[in-house]
């Protein structure tokens, strides 16, 4: 087990296919894949600290973010299928099917559609692709802080630094189905539980909301971190 260095941005995400558990994570530039399987490996690096990470559904793709560049990998050739850059930085990604989804600081969300041809030939040539071209999709006017797509792939949620978290329609991201209002700090993660009957997201204050994802109403909030016991206090020796 490697001990990651101080102050190395670490982004994971994970993904349960037929009972078996992905994780994806990049420790610095690195790429890595963990598989209950299989045991880990390494995908490859990048030029620079990845920021945001995801798994498709299949846990078969991997998407990383570092600065302006996006990177698609293959899990299974264990190396990256195409590169692009973006005119303004991603804050999170997620896979829609073989669409890659970003959302960037100035609250816009994109798509990249793969070329099917192209990627072919990148597989037979063993070469990185240059990728394809972000088409836009929707927009809120404040930086978004997170995002999800729901299995279906009907439902875009996105999270913005004012607290408001928006559930629409996908991928008519225009038609808004529900706002989800109260959260005290900006929300960092969401997630689908019950199937797709509740909305959860995580805020900077350590608060967990339980939304209703079709009306926006608040039905429950949890503050874990407060139910945990107080660290103990360090003795002479403590390092």
């Amino acid at each position: 087990h490697g001990q990651m260095a101080e102050d190395v941005p670490v982004a994971a995400c994970l993904q349960a296919v037929d009972g078996a558990l992905t994780v994806a994570f990049a420790d610095g530039p690195s790429v890595r894949l963990w598989h209950s399987g299989s045991g880990g490996a390494e995908l490859g690096t990048t030029d620079s600290a990845i920021t945001s990470i995801a798994l498709d559904a299949a846990g078969a793709r991997v998407v990383t973010v570092n600065d302006k560049t996006l990177t698609v990998w293959d899990v299974s050739q264990r190396r990256a299928l195409w590169r692009t850059v973006v005119g303004k930085r991603p804050a999170t990604v997620v896979f829609d099917g073989a669409r890659v989804l970003l959302a960037d600081k100035f609250g816009e969300v994109w798509t990249l559609t793969e070329d099917a041809t192209r990627a072919e030939t990148a597989d037979a040539a063993a070469a990185i692709a240059s990728g394809p071209e972000p088409q836009f999709q929707t927009g809120v006017v404040s930086p978004i802080s997170a995002m999800i797509l729901s299995a279906a792939r009907d439902r875009l949620v996105t999270a913005d630094s004012d607290r408001r978290i928006r559930v629409s329609l996908w991928p008519d991201a225009y038609q808004i189905e529900a706002f989800c209002m109260g959260s005290k700090s900006t929300p960092t993660v969401l997630a689908f539980a019950c199937g797709r009957e509740l909305l959860l997201s995580g805020g900077e204050d350590g608060s967990v909301h339980a939304w209703h994802p079709t009306s926006g109403a608040l039905l429950a909030l949890a503050r874990p971190a407060s139910d945990l016991p107080p660290s103990a206090p360090a003795g002479p020796g403590a390092a």
